[in-house]
C-alpha cells in the first residue's frame, strides 16, 4: 500500500472532520508529494455520523474505515466575476460529502503528529456534550464542541481509533492545540486558551503533567508549532500572537518524564 498523509481540519462553527490522502506514487520513489492521489474521510464502522466531539471513557476504541471524496476540489456556481457560493457552504463542500457517507463529527482538529505507527491528534473543544447538528443546518449556536479537548490516537496498522485523554476541565487540560511526540513517545501538548497557556506533557500510560507556562506578557499568548530537534534532546516552540517568539528548550527530558 502507498503510503499515506493524515490531514486534521479546524473548523469552528461546525464538524470537523479527519482526511487520508494517498498520493498516486510512492513518495520516496517519486522525491515528491504529487497532486492527483485519492482523498478519504473518516468514518466509524457502523456508526454512520458518529458524533465523536461527544463526552466518552478514556480508552474506547473504534473500527474505522475510510469514505472516499469524489470531489476534493469542487467548482462553484459564479455570476460574472462573483461566487454564488456562500462561505459557508464552500467550505463545507469537501465534508458535506463525507458526511452524506456516514463520516464521523469532531470538534475543531487541530495539532498531529505521527510515532511508530500512530498518528496522535487533538480535538480542541472535544469532549462535551454531543452538538445537537444535522447537515444541511447553516448554523451551530456558539460554536461546535462543548468541552475542553480531546487527544486521539490513530493506529494505522489496526485501523483504530482510540480516545487516550480527554480533559475533565479547563484547569487541567484548556483546549489542546498544536502537538509533538518525545523519542520516549510522551506527546507533548500546546494549549490555546485565554486565561493562561500551558506546555503540557501525556506520558505513553496516559498521564498528563505539566511542563512550562506562559507567562510572557498576559499569558494569554498561545504556544504552537511544537517539534523536537532530530537528536531529541531540544524541543522547540513559538508563542504566537502579541510576543511572536520561537523558544528552544533542553532537557535532560528523561528527568521530568518526557
Amino acid at each position: 500500500m502507498l503510503d499515506a498523509f493524515y490531514l486534521t481540519e479546524d473548523d469552528f462553527g461546525f464538524p470537523s472532520g479527519f482526511y487520508r490522502y494517498v498520493p498516486p506514487s510512492h513518495p520516496k520513489r517519486s522525491r515528491r508529494l504529487e497532486d492527483g492521489g485519492e482523498l478519504y474521510m473518516l468514518a466509524v464502522r457502523g456508526s454512520s455520523r458518529a458524533h465523536l466531539e461527544a463526552a466518552q471513557p478514556i480508552g474506547t476504541r473504534y473500527d474505522v474505515e475510510w469514505v472516499r471524496i469524489e470531489d476534493p476540489d469542487p467548482t462553484f456556481a459564479m455570476a460574472g466575476r462573483r461566487p454564488t457560493t456562500t462561505n459557508d457552504e464552500a467550505i463545507h463542500a469537501v465534508a458535506e460529502q463525507g458526511w452524506a457517507q456516514g463520516a464521523a463529527y469532531f470538534a475543531r482538529n487541530e495539532g498531529a503528529a505521527y510515532d511508530r505507527g500512530t498518528v496522535y491528534f487533538t480535538s480542541t473543544q472535544g469532549g462535551g456534550s454531543p452538538v445537537e447538528w444535522e447537515p444541511g443546518d447553516p448554523t451551530v449556536p456558539d460554536g461546535f464542541g462543548n468541552g475542553f479537548g480531546q487527544i486521539w490516537a490513530y493506529h494505522t496498522a489496526e485501523q483504530q481509533l482510540e480516545l487516550v485523554y480527554q480533559s475533565p476541565g479547563k484547569n487541567v487540560l484548556d483546549l489542546p492545540d498544536n502537538l509533538t511526540t518525545s523519542k520516549r513517545g510522551t506527546v507533548i501538548i500546546c494549549e490555546d486558551s485565554t486565561e493562561g497557556n500551558w506546555l503540557r506533557g501525556l506520558s505513553r500510560d496516559g498521564e498528563l503533567f505539566d511542563i512550562a507556562q506562559n507567562r510572557i506578557g498576559s499569558g494569554d499568548d498561545e504556544f504552537a508549532g511544537s517539534t523536537f530537534s532530530r537528536d531529541g534532546r531540544t524541543l522547540f516552540v513559538n508563542i504566537q500572537s502579541s510576543k511572536g517568539l520561537s523558544l528552544a528548550i533542553w532537557g535532560p527530558w528523561g528527568r521530568i518524564g518526557v
